[in-house]
């Protein structure tokens, strides 16, 4: 089903415009996570030498079965996991600075965690204060808050509860809670999930029309139908915590046939993208595509993920000192706690 969506060139934007900035990438080389079995001393691989890169102004759909290693994969692109991996990881070709990771990548994970007590633009604007600096002024943040509500599509809800709108409206809120600090790079853990199709289309759609805008984007995406696939650039594939594809999504069928796994005709890419990932690993069609996937690897493990240190003396990592967190996050709970005591 095609639902329509607001035309990106209609949507005023200004404040979040990035088209006129020029291109860049997310990207990570020989990226490797293992678990390690206290009891008996082993370790499992997660991930292994996972190596690609995500550009502005394309949506990425990082796909596989469970146990793929696709949350784990963007835990540690997001630097909410350190320990126990190695690999590179770089913004631009530089470096991610770890005390800079926070600011240039924004995580949004699977479970929605909002306010109940509070309104869809109630909780945008506590979201500006608290991540927005002192600088700005209240006019401006009101602008930018009342700019996000209309670019997700949640203007007609922005006075409704938060424990009252939709699956599909607390997605996209969550999404605009992360976008006020207009990350360059979005991590966004199955976004759909939960969501019925015309919901999860809706939620894709206005996610593309974000990265469509010069943002590095890539996002979870589980078993999306032949719709939803239409709106996702490229694709990242895993199998058992290896790659199997990384490239634009309608070049991963002709791929795939050049191993012998041929897609029927009446098939969703998607769904045959997962049967593949599903395959034996001794499977030796498989094998060979792991290993055309992998040619240009090098074998070697450095000994942690490997960011430099921040050489910016002015970066900060927060907006706000911390008097003023405490003064926001205290206007906040006296508003909620008043409003449960009302109702």
């Amino acid at each position: 089903m095609m639902v329509a969506v607001g035309d990106p060139d209609s949507i005023p934007m200004q404040s979040l415009e990035r088209t006129s900035a020029r291109e860049f990438e997310l990207s990570f080389r020989n990226v490797s996570y293992c678990v390690k079995h206290k009891h008996d001393r082993t370790h499992s691989v997660i991930l292994k030498n996972l190596s690609g890169s995500f550009r502005s102004g394309r949506l990425v759909g990082i796909m596989g079965p469970s146990g793929a290693g696709k949350s784990t994969l963007l835990n540690v692109l997001s630097g909410f996991k350190k320990n126990n991996v190695t690999g590179q990881l770089m913004v631009d070709g530089q470096r991610l600075s770890e005390r800079r990771s926070r600011k240039v990548i924004s995580y949004t994970q699977q479970e929605v965690c909002l306010w109940s007590a509070l309104t869809v633009e109630e909780s945008m604007r506590y979201a500006a204060e608290f991540k927005l600096s002192t600088a700005i002024g209240s006019d401006q943040k009101s602008a930018r808050v009342r700019e996000l509500l209309h670019v997700l599509g949640l203007t007609s809800c922005a006075d409704t509860l938060t424990s009252k709108v939709s699956g599909g409206q607390a997605k996209r809120l969550s999404i605009g809670l992360e976008l006020l600090s207009d990350p360059k790079v979005m991590l966004l853990d199955e976004p759909t999930s939960g969501l019925d199709t015309v919901a999860a289309y809706q939620v894709l759609a206005h996610v593309k029309q974000l990265a469509a805008r010069g943002r590095v984007i890539a996002c979870v995406i589980h078993q999306p139908n032949s719709q939803q696939l239409l709106l996702i650039d490229d694709l990242y594939v895993l199998a058992k915590g290896r790659r199997i594809y990384s490239g634009p999504t309608g070049e991963m069928v002709t791929q795939f046939a050049r191993f012998g796994l041929e897609c029927p005709v009446s098939h969703n890419p998607a769904d045959y993208a997962l049967e593949v990932a599903s395959l034996d690993q001794e499977d030796e069609r498989l094998k060979r595509l792991i290993m055309e996937e992998e040619k240009d690897i090098f074998d070697y493990s450095p000994p942690r993920l490997m960011v430099e240190k921040s050489v910016d003396g002015s970066y900060q990592r927060y907006a706000l000192s911390t008097l003023q967190q405490l003064g926001v996050l205290l206007r906040r709970t006296a508003r909620c706690t008043l409003r449960d005591s009302v109702s």
